[in-house]
């Protein structure tokens, strides 16, 4: 067999394994973010539960208005870091609008995260599959 066939078939094997390989990786990449989120939504929850019981413990309680007042800005406050922590806005009433456009976003960098070599992976593979097939077109009967 000669080089130029064996280089053929060697850019045809990559064709193949290449694309094959970003997608499997892509496919575990895509699953663990996606079970690393659920513990974020579990942690979500239980700061929502949290920030409910301290915001009405302080508010049943007999201070004046401006300790109070100090009190639950002090709450939102730890409230909203809690969640920056968790790479989210902490929701309001002033963000509400707004919840789907965020998520699309956040969605959409979670995707981003760690999947450029995958694509990159994906992207050679088909490279390599097509300069065969048109390398291959050129090639002599054998």
């Amino acid at each position: 067999m000669d080089l130029p066939r064996l280089i053929v078939i060697v850019l045809y094997v990559l064709g193949l394994v290449l694309p094959v390989l970003g997608s499997v990786r892509a496919y575990l990449h895509a699953k663990d973010t996606l079970e690393g989120h659920a513990a974020d939504i579990l942690e979500y929850d239980r700061l929502e539960r949290e920030h409910d019981t301290k915001r009405e413990a302080i508010e049943d309680w007999n201070d004046a208005p401006d300790v109070r007042a100090a009190r639950l800005a002090t709450l939102d406050a730890e409230y909203s870091a809690a969640f920056e922590r968790l790479g989210i806005e902490a929701p309001t009433w002033g963000n509400l609008s707004t919840v789907g456009e965020r998520a699309v976003l956040k969605a959409l960098r979670l995707i981003g995260r760690g999947n450029v070599g995958n694509a990159l992976l994906v992207g050679v593979g088909l490279l390599c599959g097509t300069v065969a097939s048109i390398w291959a077109l050129f090639l002599p009967p054998a």
